[in-house]
């Protein structure tokens, strides 16, 4: 709490000294349309939660007004929408990342109620988490359809009679297989019964994923000579850091290296 208190009355000062007039907890009164459009290129009037109207040339809608894109699991819904969105219009997922109501399904980034902070480092260390969890249900998925093909096996073994044994080919005899004399008609039936069990289970619910924790972990341009930012285990970084890696090129050089893209031959970045 400290560290965002410090945080937030340094951002403020730097947001004033550059001449903008900060007005804390309002927001616009936006309908649906306006929120979709991102952002509003007209002088207008807009009113706020207070009652007061405020006056725009350009208008930019950010997080806390902007309605996040979840119509690809809206119609998931078998029942009501609050199976799949919670009130805050987010996707609701577990710590896993994985749709509550359908867990075979994830969703990451600033449309999912994973992290109230809603900015590209949560959305690459989200993804990271994501990538992980499904690479472990794959491989725990895959093992668990070799044991259960390994219990149909020895479940079919079990049930040969002491003529069908005799009648194998002497050569197929081994240790290994389990006869009636050695395995009873109770065990056997035990073994179909765990089987069945086995079978009737989602697999992947016995699959341990990893848990994401929302960490606060950003970089904010203040313009091209001040920043801010903060980190785990160091706390609020210097304006020189937030300068040197996202201030004076907002990080294109890492963008473009992203996307294996060529830098224009004119842009110096870092």
């Amino acid at each position: 709490a400290q560290v965002q208190a410090k945080l937030q009355r340094r951002v403020e000062r730097s947001l004033r000294r550059l001449g903008i007039h900060l007005r804390l907890k309002e927001r616009l009164l936006l309908t649906e349309a306006q929120r979709m459009a991102g952002w509003i290129e007209s002088s207008r009037s807009y009113m706020t939660n207070h009652g007061d109207y405020v006056e725009t040339d350009l208008l930019f809608v950010c997080t806390g007004n902007v309605r996040y894109n979840t119509r690809l699991v809206e119609d998931l819904a078998a029942r009501t929408i609050e199976e799949v969105i919670s009130r805050t219009g987010e996707i609701h997922v577990l710590p896993t990342l994985q749709l509550v109501a359908y867990p075979h399904i994830f969703a990451i980034g600033d449309c999912a109620d994973a992290s109230p902070i809603k900015l590209a480092t949560a959305a690459f260390d989200q993804a990271r988490f994501c990538a992980r969890n499904i690479f472990r249900l794959i491989r725990h998925r895959r093992a668990w359809e070799e044991e259960q093909a390994a219990h149909a096996t020895f479940a079919a073994l079990t049930q040969f009679s002491p003529h069908d044994m005799g009648s194998l080919h002497p050569h197929q005899h081994c240790s290994g297989l389990a006869t009636p004399s050695s395995h009873s008609a109770s065990s056997t039936q035990d073994d179909e019964s765990r089987l069945a069990t086995k079978r009737e289970n989602n697999p992947d619910e016995s699959a341990k994923l990893a848990l994401y924790r929302p960490v606060p972990k950003f970089v904010l341009s203040l313009g091209p000579r001040d920043g801010v930012g903060q980190w785990p285990y160091v706390g609020i970084l210097p304006a020189w850091f937030a300068c040197r890696h996202k201030s004076r090129r907002l990080m294109l050089g890492q963008i473009y290296r992203f996307f294996g893209a060529e830098l224009p031959p004119n842009a110096k970045t870092i």
